[in-house]
């Protein structure tokens, strides 16, 4: 294992951090979506509120649908960036190891900590 420089280190780590940030900004998104979603669904398309036109109800469902699907999209797209990150000092994957592969701040292999 050979040493970092510093601005290498600042560099892997923040971009690290902008990874799980937008892995948590979609994935917790699309959730806050769905159960809109969810609510909207429950609501407007059960026959007692006759008053919300049909047209407007089905863009409003579609809208929120596509905006799941836009964050479902962005979560899995995020992940394997994530999964695919390598350590700045051992050079493999710094999230993936045999028994773990949740992202935490710390390499799985050199323990290098890029919070």
């Amino acid at each position: 294992m050979g040493e970092v420089e510093a601005n290498e280190l600042v560099d892997a780590a923040r971009q690290y951090t902008r990874l799980r940030r937008r892995y948590w900004q979609f994935l917790l998104g699309g959730l806050a979506v769905l159960a809109v979603l969810a609510v909207l669904g429950a609501t407007l398309l059960n026959a007692l509120d006759p008053q919300f036109h049909p047209t407007l109800r089905g863009i409003l469902i579609c809208l929120l649908a596509l905006a799941f699907l836009v964050c479902w999209v962005g979560s899995v797209v995020a992940w394997h960036s994530l999964m695919r990150f390598r350590c700045p000092r051992c050079g493999k994957r710094f999230v993936l190891s045999w028994s773990n592969s949740w992202p935490t701040a710390a390499c799985k292999h050199c323990g290098l900590h890029l919070g």
